[in-house]
């Protein structure tokens, strides 16, 4: 697997002083110009700004890396007119005329971890010594509190260490992905020059020789091994123990192999740099994360032998572990096919993309019956838990200040895991052979850094049409609950609804002569309910921006894109009709939506041969 080369955790930190810098006089990790310039130059090319706040007393941007999925944060911090790695924290300090020891200590706490965790309140301080502290810390990331062990000189920081001494302390926003940590793990922090460098890799190191004992054969004699804790060793005893440590390994390499023959029956096909793939199972000690991928010409996944109870005490619940596993395998398996169809440019898809299509394709495995529940990953916000956020990891979570927002600003503008919500209804109707051709045109739609782009293009390729047919499903399916059933691909359970726990997009009526003006932008979509029929009408700046009825029954729904002066039916006895405006242009139109209903003395559309409106 490719190993994350960077070993220093890059945190971009401003200083609220304005203090004037040149480009001649900035020194080791810092640079001039923007935020977006500075991502890119010190973090990665494709590194996506994710926010801008206050921390520890500078101005500070998050910043997500693209290495693993589904990215690994760093902080930049400002000093003058420059944005600094944390690595260059006691620079910072020193440009922004800070002195205070005790206050640095702290700032490092908060800082330095934020690979692993972000958010940090510092819940105390104890100095023992001159430029000795230990600082207890609290991180809205995953709840994980940690104790750190901070040494500084007239230089500022010297060594900086900290343990994680808990998980799921509230309150806390849960990632189930990335670089994280249990209680136990411990990094280094130690200055090299005028840096601070991380001394452990974010990654296990693979073994020179990797002797594995446990492997398995898929269906196309692709190897799958299990490499544990980084050992290159993998003791099978063949069946159930009842030692969890020991089952568990045996376990993965049997779901693994399961996910990857469903996979093949798909149409996949590997296209690795290798025909042998491991999977590192870690400990609570040695593992950098509970379920990732490296995104590399590798076949690699990384997990921890915790999984099933880290997703329990976040605030996730399945009936069956071992369809747990198969689900967060699976789900990392994905990234795996990903990569196999993205080379060379498997650092540059949009999260839209890479974790959207992958918590959609949950649903359609033979063990996905285990996820048609409200707790699932599928569904789960955590809105029922007082101080706990799930909302960024499944496909619900659109409502935000307004589900009518999220709509308008289009399938993929803002989201992550929760574009799932677009692309189950997009594997509903192109199924997977859709995903085939998907993954294969996303191929050279993945390197624009723009979510919108990357993804309509590689639509539009894999489908050979436009967007909007798909724009319009999504929102008639949002409307109507229908368009989410579907079984696996060999049929082996009953056909599931995936509709049952879904967000719902509910309407405003729109009252016959009124109309409804939104900003549509990037494949945005608006709605109204008409409760007569009559004659739509669209007006938009936007020569590309289209109008649609939904028409729904219990037994399904239908949609039809709507020419100009045409005439839709009254609705008939139970049955629902929606107007949508769609717009599958690139960036921001005003559309209105109106509607004028049929004369009182007519009970349908009049016939072409008859005067109309």
């Amino acid at each position: 697997m490719q190993r994350i080369a960077r070993i220093a955790v890059a945190l971009l930190i401003a200083a609220s002083l304005g203090l004037p810098a040149s480009a001649s006089a900035a020194p080791a990790g810092c640079v001039e110009g923007d935020i977006a310039a500075a991502a890119s130059a010190l973090v990665h090319p494709q590194a996506e700004v994710l926010g801008t706040g206050t921390v520890a007393g500078f101005e500070s941007a998050l910043v997500l890396e693209p290495v693993i999925y589904p990215g690994v944060r760093h902080r930049l911090l400002r000093a003058g007119d420059l944005w600094c790695e944390a690595s260059a924290l006691n620079e910072a300090w020193r440009l922004a005329g800070r002195t205070d020891d005790r206050a640095l200590a702290a700032a490092a706490a908060q800082l330095l971890g934020v690979a692993h965790f972000d958010g940090v309140t510092v819940r105390g301080v104890t100095r023992l010594a001159p430029g000795l502290y230990t600082v207890e810390t609290h991180a809205l990331t995953n709840g994980i509190t940690a104790r750190w062990a901070i040494a500084l000189d007239g230089q500022g920081v010297r060594t900086a260490r900290w343990v994680a001494t808990g998980l799921a302390v509230e309150p806390f926003e849960a990632e189930w992905e990335g670089i994280s940590a249990l209680p136990g793990l411990t990094r280094t922090y130690t200055r090299a020059g005028d840096v601070l460098a991380q001394v452990e890799s974010l990654l296990p190191e693979p073994p020179a020789v990797p002797e594995p004992i446990t492997e398995g054969e898929a269906v196309d004699e692709f190897v799958i091994r299990i490499n544990t804790g980084g050992s290159g060793f993998s003791p099978n005893a063949g069946q159930d123990t009842g030692v969890h440590d020991v089952d568990f390994i045996r376990r993965v390499r049997d779901v693994a192999i399961e996910n990857y023959n469903e996979f093949h029956a798909w149409g996949f096909r590997k296209n690795w740099s290798s025909n042998v793939g491991t999977i590192y199972v870690d400990d609570s000690t040695s593992a950098s994360c509970w379920a990732c991928v490296s995104r590399s010409a590798t076949f690699n996944i990384h997990i921890t032998n915790r999984i099933e109870q880290i997703l329990f005490a976040l605030g996730w619940e399945y009936a069956d572990q071992r369809d747990a596993l198969a689900t967060v395998v699976g789900h990392e398996m994905y990234h795996n096919w990903q990569n196999a169809y993205g080379q060379p440019n498997f650092n540059d898809r949009t999260s839209s993309f890479s974790e959207g299509t992958a918590r959609m394709q949950e649903t359609a495995h033979d063990y996905s019956e285990v996820s048609h529940q409200p707790l699932s990953l599928v569904y789960h916000t955590g809105r029922e838990i007082p101080g706990v956020s799930l909302a960024a990891n499944s496909c619900n979570g659109w409502d935000g200040t307004s589900i009518h927002t999220s709509f308008a600003q289009g399938p993929f503008t803002g989201k992550s895991y929760n574009a799932c919500y677009f692309w189950l209804t997009w594997f509903g109707t192109h199924g997977p052979a859709g995903q085939v051709a998907l993954f294969t045109a996303m191929k050279t739609h993945q390197s624009n850094g723009d979510a919108w782009a990357d993804n309509k293009g590689g639509i539009e390729e894999a489908t050979g049409e436009s967007i909007l047919p798909d724009l319009i499903r999504f929102a008639s399916a949002a409307l109507t609950d229908h368009g989410y059933t579907w079984s696996d691909i060999d049929g082996t359970i009953e056909p599931i609804d995936w509709s049952t726990y879904l967000d719902r997009w509910s309407v405003a009526t729109l009252v016959p002569g009124a109309t409804a003006t939104a900003s549509l932008r990037d494949g945005g979509v608006m709605a109204r309910e008409v409760t007569v029929g009559g004659y739509p009408s669209l007006s938009s700046n936007r020569a590309d921006a289209a109008i649609a009825q939904v028409r729904s029954t219990d037994e399904g729904a239908i949609f039809e894109v709507l020419e100009p002066d045409a005439c839709i039916e009254p609705p008939a006895e139970g049955e629902r009709i929606w107007l949508v405006g769609a717009y599958p242009g690139t960036g921001t139109a005003s559309v209105t939506i109106g509607h004028t209903a049929l004369a009182p003395e007519l009970t349908e559309c009049p016939k072409d041969e008859e005067e109309t409106p």
